[in-house]
This record gives C-alpha cells, sequence and structure tokens, in this order.
C-alpha cells in the first residue's frame, strides 16, 4: 500500500470497478449492493414498478364495465344469425349438388369451410325425424306469420335509421319514432301490418303505465 493513502477510497473504488468489470466481461447479472449515502459513491435509483396495463394498449379498453358485456351479447347474437344463415345455406347447396334431398348423399358434401367430421354430425341430426318435424312446423309457422317479420327499412339497421332521424329531427328520436319510420307505409300514417300496429301500441301502453307521473320520457327504453 502506498504511504499515506486511505484504505477506503481510491484502492476501493478500483477493487469496485475491478468487481464491476469481470461481471460485465463475464455477462453475470450481479449488482452490488447500494452504499450507504454519503460515502461519495454513486446510489442507483429505487426500481420503479411497471404499470398494470401496458400504454399501448389503453386505447382498446373499454369505457364501462358494462360495454365489454353489452357487446359480447350483441357479438354473440350476431355471430349466432349469421351461423344460422350459413348452415343453410350449405343444406341448400348440398341438396342442390347431390340433387337429393336425401340426407345420407349430402355427407359426401360437406362445405370446403367445415371439418368433415363436424359435417357427417350435422347430417346425422337433421336426419332425426323430431328435427324435420320442428323444421316442418317453423317453416309452415313463417308461412302463415310472414307479415310479422315485415319492416320498411330494407337492409339499414336500426342503428343508422336512428341516426338518420336524429338529423332529421335535430333531436334524440324516441323508439316510437323509430319503429313508425321502419314499419309504417312511406307516406300513410299506417302500419304495414297488424303485428307491427300490436307491437307499438303495446309498447305505448307499457312506456305510459312505467314512466306515470314523470313530465319527459326516456329517448330509447328497452
Amino acid at each position: 500500500m502506498v504511504r499515506g493513502a486511505r484504505p477506503d477510497s481510491s484502492s476501493g473504488r478500483s477493487f469496485r470497478g475491478r468487481v464491476l468489470f469481470q461481471a460485465s466481461a463475464s455477462g453475470s447479472s450481479f449488482v452490488p449492493p447500494p452504499v450507504a449515502p454519503g460515502s461519495g459513491e454513486f446510489t442507483p435509483p429505487h426500481p420503479v414498478a411497471p404499470s398494470p396495463v401496458p400504454e399501448d394498449d389503453t386505447n382498446h379498453q373499454f369505457t364501462r364495465p358494462s360495454d365489454e358485456a353489452q357487446s359480447r351479447l350483441v357479438w354473440t347474437m350476431t355471430a349466432r344469425s349469421n351461423f344460422k344463415h350459413l348452415l343453410y345455406n350449405a343444406r341448400k347447396n348440398a341438396q342442390k349438388v347431390s340433387q337429393s334431398a336425401d340426407l345420407t348423399l349430402w355427407r359426401e358434401r360437406a362445405p370446403t369451410w367445415m371439418r368433415r367430421d363436424y359435417w357427417e354430425s350435422l347430417c346425422n341430426i337433421w336426419a332425426v325425424e323430431r328435427w324435420q318435424q320442428t323444421s316442418t312446423t317453423m317453416k309452415v309457422n313463417r308461412a302463415v306469420n310472414s307479415e310479422a317479420n315485415m319492416h320498411t327499412s330494407g337492409s339499414v339497421s336500426f342503428a343508422a335509421h336512428q341516426s338518420i332521424l336524429e338529423n332529421e329531427l335535430k333531436r334524440p328520436p324516441t323508439f316510437q319514432e323509430v319503429f313508425d319510420k321502419t314499419h309504417k307505409k312511406k307516406g300513410m300514417d299506417q302500419y304495414i301490418s297488424d303485428k307491427a300496429r300490436e307491437v307499438a301500441e303495446s309498447y305505448s301502453q307499457q312506456l305510459t303505465e312505467k314512466y306515470a307521473g314523470e313530465e319527459q320520457q326516456p329517448q330509447l327504453d328497452s
């Protein structure tokens, strides 16, 4: 040791430097313990805990917890409706290609988007007499009550009609106004079917009873 040198000064720092250099060279994750304040050496800051939600994901969150449940419900209903039409078209195409109503022949006509074993299982279900009876009953009901599903909105959604009517009225429309817009004959104060008129009258009566005594009713109520 050099005469007059302090053992806790340059030699201590030199030793610490060699330790850090060796740890870095060997790829080790060794980190020396923090030194006491006032020793003249650098004290690393305390680590900051990561955010529970990544910053990039904050723009893809629902505003309210109920929005997620409502969105999932709408998604499920839409997927269910679309899948029903997919199966209908698949059956129709299988019957057309096989030129037969015999479901045993449909098994060889699986659609390209469905696994063959799934398709064969569905064909077995459709071939059951109970399913055939239910299908026939539903067809008859749709034919007898065809006016129940009629409306004048075409392929335009309810939400789109609501937005259009809001621009026309310069205010949010009521459910009754949107329903009348899509279920009354154009230019006439007459519903397109008795079923539509009954639904409108029933809704109006229930709304009146629900909000009896209140000056204003909500624009849309379910």
